[in-house]
């Protein structure tokens, strides 16, 4: 009897073992021969000092085309400095840095660099007003220092203020 239970769960392991598949594992590393890899020319890796801007952004973006909606910023001296880095990260630094605008087309391989004008587009505005109400609701008051805030007429009973 002990023999027979014993083969029959022997056999009962091997048909169970031969049910299991042992797949390869998944590497999600950014190697170059997955996804999407930036251009050589994508990449930036240098630096400038008093650079005027016409000139920073042909050494960041030598492929697109320069547009300048106020023409007064080419003569612009900039600081910037990147680390093998996307153009696109070194000029959202620039714009954070600096009261520049940059609108990238990349289908027409364009740059348009305008005053910032302190936009807030309607997405901005909401994500700001959720934050700002998390805050409030949880009595936190060393909160963040959020962009100025402007009044802005919402109807005949008040003003609605934001936050952009």
């Amino acid at each position: 009897m002990k023999v027979i239970l014993i083969s029959s769960l022997i056999a009962l392991s091997f048909n169970a073992s031969a049910a299991v598949t042992i797949h390869e594992a998944v590497s999600f590393s950014n190697s170059s021969d997955k996804g999407v890899v930036a251009e050589s020319t994508e990449i930036v890796n240098a630096r400038g000092r008093n650079m005027p801007l016409d000139v920073a952004l042909e050494q960041i973006a030598p492929m697109m085309q320069i547009s300048f909606t106020n023409p007064n910023l080419k003569d612009m001296g900039i600081n910037w400095r990147a680390d093998t880095e996307h153009f696109t990260n070194v000029l959202s630094r620039i714009s954070r840095q600096y009261p520049i605008d940059f609108v990238v087309n990349e289908s027409a391989e364009t740059i348009y660099v305008d005053v910032d004008k302190g936009q807030c587009t309607a997405h901005r505005e909401l994500k700001l007003n959720e934050m700002a109400n998390a805050w409030h609701e949880l009595n936190i008051s060393d909160q963040p220092i959020l962009p100025p805030v402007l009044s802005v007429q919402a109807d005949l009973a008040g003003y609605l203020y934001r936050y952009c």
